[in-house]
């Protein structure tokens, strides 16, 4: 609405200046003027239109005749006729210095009327358009103060509500980053007291898990920080199961924070691995980043190894093993365990389209989640995106995808698998 009025505003005063413009320029209109004192100068010549002849004393009607009718002698030289000229000429003179005088103090009212209009009206958009930017800085300054995330308690977040202290805790510092003047730890678990039972993978039952985090931003900039951690216990979990926090701390900020594991096998964590842990900030902020996976490990005991059951072997090479079962439960979706066999670790992505019986369909996102050297990637929600309205069911079809896998930390081993048949094992020796 306020926009609408600084429009509004902004079209009042160009028409007040196009309104200006007009009265300046008719106020001095010479031909208009020269017209009107001309209109008044035959008046007068016209009022006594008789003179003498000089030559024989012979009136002269000067609208009836151009020369003496009695001598012939002309008479444009004939002091009557050449002094009412003058005096005509004078009139005109004087007639216009009146006419202009006249509009000059009509044109000087009218335009001091309108100037002040002009005035008024830039003084209001100047304090509209001020105080809108002075609103703008308000604002911009209150969202950047809330948009801070500050020190909290375990509990104040719905999220983590009623969670009670861990039985087992870090071993070690916790340190999982630290570059100029910026420092990160996991300092605490928490775990919610209810529990589920989960069978998908032949654990008995999964339960979230607060993780408490403590950061130090003794840099000069805010920076916005993002943790990845989707990969504990040996299993890098890909249907959202992990941590992935975005988030600004203000420069010189000492503050402890909490993000949740959802559904954890048997509701303990022994090892973490963060997978990226990157920070950037404005202007001349330096980018922040790790250039490798970070592990942390705590007290805990766990011996939780994914049950793969009757899983079809559809990949192998000296680098991973791929694992594929449709769902017993939803035969819209595809089981996939990829075993990362070296030390390394690899960023995994899907081929952007899958193909079912032949057809093309786009594929699940699975797009760069790294998995960690040793560990096992599980997703349980693979399924070709289908833009009909009825169900695509995957039994009895054959379904193809196709991976990427990207090692950072030495190139030469990125490999593709091509399109892989998920549907049915492949032939070992």
């Amino acid at each position: 609405m306020l926009f609408l009025i600084i429009f509004g505003l902004i079209i009042y005063l160009i028409i007040l200046a196009f309104r200006y413009k007009s009265v300046k320029a008719n106020a001095f209109s010479r031909k208009e003027m020269e017209e009107a004192a001309h209109r008044q100068a035959n008046k007068l010549s016209y009022k006594d239109p008789m003179i003498t002849c000089d030559y024989c004393g012979a009136k002269i009607d000067t609208r009836k005749h151009k020369v003496c009718p009695q001598c012939g002698a002309a008479f444009d030289q004939d002091r009557e006729w050449t002094q009412r000229h003058d005096a005509g000429d004078r009139f005109i003179d004087e007639g216009t210095r009146e006419i202009v005088a006249e509009r000059e103090k009509k044109s000087k009212e009218e335009s001091q009327k309108i100037l002040s209009r002009m005035k008024k009206t830039m003084a209001l958009l100047g304090i509209l358009i001020g105080g809108l930017i002075v609103l703008a800085i308000v604002v911009e300054f209150i969202n950047k103060q809330t948009s801070y995330r500050r020190t909290e308690k375990i509990g104040d977040s719905y999220y983590t509500k009623d969670y009670i202290p861990a039985d087992f805790e870090v071993d070690g510092d916790g340190l999982i980053f630290d570059q100029d003047g910026m420092r990160i730890w996991v300092t605490g678990f928490y775990v919610d007291p209810e529990t589920s039972e989960d069978t998908y993978l032949g654990e008995a039952y999964t339960g979230n898990i607060a993780v408490e985090f403590h950061l130090e931003n003794h840099t000069k900039y805010d920076y916005n920080v993002c943790i990845s951690c989707d990969s504990f216990d040996g299993i890098t979990h890909g249907d959202s199961s992990g941590i992935f926090t975005y988030d600004t701390f203000k420069h010189g900020d000492d503050v402890v924070f909490y993000e949740r594991l959802d559904d954890v096998p048997l509701q303990k964590v022994s090892e973490m691995v963060f997978e990226e842990i990157h920070m950037y900030g404005d202007g001349d902020a330096p980018s922040l980043q790790t250039e490798a996976p970070v592990m942390i490990h705590t007290n805990a005991k766990t011996d939780f190894q994914p049950d793969l059951g009757d899983a079809n072997l559809v990949f192998t090479n000296d680098y991973v093993d791929i694992y594929a079962k449709l769902s017993e439960y939803d035969d819209r979706y595809y089981h996939l365990f990829i075993q990362n066999k070296t030390e390394e670790a690899y960023a995994i992505s899907a081929e952007d389209q899958m193909f079912v019986d032949g057809e093309v369909y786009e594929a699940s996102s699975i797009y760069r989640s790294v998995l960690p050297g040793g560990y096992i990637f599980v997703d349980r929600y693979n399924q070709p995106r289908n833009t009909g309205e009825e169900e695509l069911h995957l039994t009895g079809r054959e379904v193809q995808m196709g991976f990427a896998f990207r090692c950072e930390q030495d190139p030469r081993l990125d490999f593709s698998t091509g399109y892989i048949e998920l549907s049915k094992p492949i032939e070992t020796e």
